[in-house]
């Protein structure tokens, strides 16, 4: 994916990096391609879609099984604290002041993905580059995360109260 659709580096731009957030329920436009999720029901897969300018599908190599995203979602995130904090400098130290905090037991699997298909869980790609001497030049990819806005928590996960 960063060698076919990524694209030069701010500060390195002989290097390509491939930072996009990519949703279910719009094409995000990245160069000259558009990207979107689909859960596709009948194979059990969600799928990255890659467009061309034309929005002609050209891409679905990318995907993530449904077993393999439950498993993993189950195992990672089947309780959650949710802890809200206030921060402070002082003295060239942080200070937090936890101010609340709320319980949550994953709703069901199924909801998972139809969050996906709305788009309020989204998948981000973080593919990026070195720029330090020991480093330099060399692929560093952060990670790929799917993710979640803290307005939109219940309506994956159940709140528990103590």
């Amino acid at each position: 994916m960063l060698y076919e659709y990524g694209y030069a580096n701010k500060e390195l731009p002989q290097f390509k990096v491939f930072n996009i957030s990519v949703y279910g329920n719009a094409k995000i436009k990245l160069n000259n391609h558009y990207f979107k999720l689909y859960v596709n029901w009948k194979e059990k897969k969600v799928i990255l879609r890659i467009y061309d300018k034309n929005l002609k599908i050209v891409d679905e190599l990318t995907s993530w099984s449904f077993e393999i995203l439950q498993e993993k979602l189950e195992r990672k995130l089947k309780k959650l604290a949710f802890i809200h904090a206030e921060r402070k400098f002082s003295h060239n130290k942080v200070y937090f002041k936890y101010t609340d905090i709320k319980f949550y037991q994953l709703s069901s699997f199924e909801r998972f993905l139809k969050l996906i298909e709305l788009g309020m869980i989204h998948v981000t790609f973080r593919i990026g580059v070195y720029t330090t001497k020991r480093k330099w030049g060399d692929i560093h990819d952060h990670g790929t995360s799917f993710s979640i806005n803290e307005q939109d928590l219940e309506r994956l996960f159940d709140r528990i109260y103590l």
